[in-house]
């Protein structure tokens, strides 16, 4: 008879365990990520689910992102999001995951915006997943941005 984790606090010793055998890096930290991305709650509020079963679904979903973790694939793209200077931003393969340095590139412009006499024109080339332009078009209201890249996958993405 199979033994098989049923609480969420279970499944988590589980999954850190198999990732570590695995090599995988912040093991923790992106279990939580996974855990809060399908329970759409807050990592630390994670903690409340930790004596819970979860449902049938949830279990899957839990079990097939570590599978994908366990190949070492970025959680952001298992997640299919990831957080960029407040707005969520949609994420996989098609595009490059937004790097932290990215939102001082995106303070840069912005300071430089305020600069330039409105309307200010700023075009965004090799958008990829988009956050730059989104960044900037939330952040500075007036301005025409404008997103361009050679891949239709990253267009595509970006809308």
């Amino acid at each position: 008879m199979s033994s098989a984790p049923r609480t969420w606090g279970e499944r988590l010793v589980q999954a850190r365990l198999r990732l570590g055998r695995a090599g995988i890096e912040e093991a923790e930290t992106k279990l939580r990520w996974l855990q809060a991305h399908i329970l759409q709650c807050g990592l630390l509020d994670g903690l409340r689910y930790h004596a819970d079963i979860p449902a049938p679904g949830e279990a899957f979903a839990f079990e097939a992102g570590v599978s994908r973790l366990e190949k070492d694939e970025p959680v952001q793209y298992i997640l299919g999001e990831t957080d960029f200077m407040g707005l969520r931003i949609f994420c996989d393969s098609r595009a490059l995951i937004p790097r932290p340095e990215t939102e001082l590139l995106v303070q840069c412009a912005q300071d430089c915006a305020k600069a330039v006499p409105p309307p200010c024109r700023m075009v965004d080339v090799g958008t990829g997943t988009g956050c730059i332009a989104c960044a900037l078009a939330k952040r500075l209201p007036g301005a025409q941005v404008t997103a361009v890249d050679i891949s239709p996958d990253s267009l595509a993405l970006a809308r």
